[in-house]
């Protein structure tokens, strides 16, 4: 038996998603690369069974291997697999943010999701080699269906974290300023032009409701300028939002 056959099979007798189909064998693409040493590795579908959703998968290990006896990259492929899928289904990340890498989060979801859009107690067997169940990574609908909700929640902390990470703030005193757009309703639409850090229009907050109330409904603020204490929020040194902090002039554009 080949030792790097991957055999992946939907059971089920309902018609499949064309898209999530093929996501779930892109992410099992993604995740079998990190199971393979070197990059020169090529991964196929090798055989589609007549009449089932079942696909044999074979990697191919180029000339980085010749001389590596009884790897089996298939059995390492399973086996992150399922450590992945046990870290969200019995809830671990609590304790354990970083175990699980965000990729490998997304890719277990796309896997999952066929079955779950099916339902009907479909299943997703993925195995060591066509009938070998030496090794096997097998999931009901039921049950993916609420372990995702955890992946979801994880992989949404995850991306909060990163994106606070990134983040960083700057202030800027009596700075001059300008909108481009306003709104007075409770709606965001806001956007101002500050020439002196971005030469685009961001998104605009205000510190307080009374400060709001006071640019956008005391004066039109369309026909002024203004100067201001400004906090920018930066994202990878890019301004994003700007946040007005305080007024300190107002001046006619027409001056």
């Amino acid at each position: 038996m080949n030792n790097n056959i991957l055999t992946y099979k939907i059971d089920t007798e309902q018609p499949i998603d064309i898209k999530e189909l093929a996501e779930s064998l892109i992410a099992i693409q993604n995740m079998y690369r990190k199971s393979i040493i070197g990059n020169d590795a090529s991964i196929k579908i090798s055989e589609v069974r007549k009449g089932s959703y079942e696909f044999d998968i074979v990697v191919g290990l180029g000339l980085t291997l010749p001389y590596i006896e009884n790897f089996n990259s298939a059995i390492e492929f399973i086996k992150n697999l399922k450590n992945c899928y046990s870290f969200f289904k019995d809830n671990k990340f609590d304790n354990n943010a970083n175990q699980i890498n965000i990729d490998d989060a997304k890719n277990t979801n796309k896997i999952i999701q066929p079955i779950i859009s099916i339902g009907n107690n479909s299943t997703v067997i993925i195995q060591n080699g066509y009938g070998d169940l030496s090794e096997c990574f097998s999931v009901i609908s039921e049950e993916a269906a609420e372990v995702q909700k955890n992946i979801y929640n994880y992989i949404e902390n995850k991306e909060r974290k990163t994106k606070e990470e990134l983040q960083t703030y700057k202030y800027f005193q009596n700075i001059l300023v300008e909108f481009t757009q306003t709104r007075t309703d409770d709606k965001r639409g806001n956007k101002l032009l500050c020439k002196n850090i971005h030469n685009k229009e961001l998104n605009v907050e205000f510190s307080s409701d009374y400060l709001k109330k006071q640019i956008l409904e005391e004066h039109n603020p369309h026909l002024h300028l203004y100067n201001v204490d400004l906090q920018v929020i930066y994202e990878n040194n890019v301004p994003k939002i700007y946040k007005i902090i305080s007024i300190k002039d107002i001046k006619n554009k027409n001056i």
